[in-house]
């Protein structure tokens, strides 16, 4: 996990998609990838696995196909 490869007093960023219904990806047929995270799960699995001070905000939103698909950024640090 990134934790381990973490020194102490190090953060962890993700960003990306808010969870969604699947229409980001819509033109292409084949994506075999995600439709985004639900952040109150990421949250919890980043603090599973030890990270401390975990939050997240949305810090933009993408426009695509007429329909605003959120973009979030969560942080935790190792301790």
């Amino acid at each position: 996990t990134f934790y381990r490869h973490l020194r102490p007093g190090g953060y962890c960023c993700i960003a990306d998609l808010d969870q969604e219904d699947g229409s980001f990806h819509a033109e292409f047929p084949d994506f075999d990838g995600h439709n985004g995270f639900d952040q109150r799960e990421l949250k919890v699995l980043m603090e599973k696995v030890g990270f401390t001070a975990v939050h997240s905000h949305l810090f933009y939103s993408i426009m695509h196909e007429g329909r605003p698909y959120p973009l979030f950024l969560m942080v935790g640090r190792k301790e």
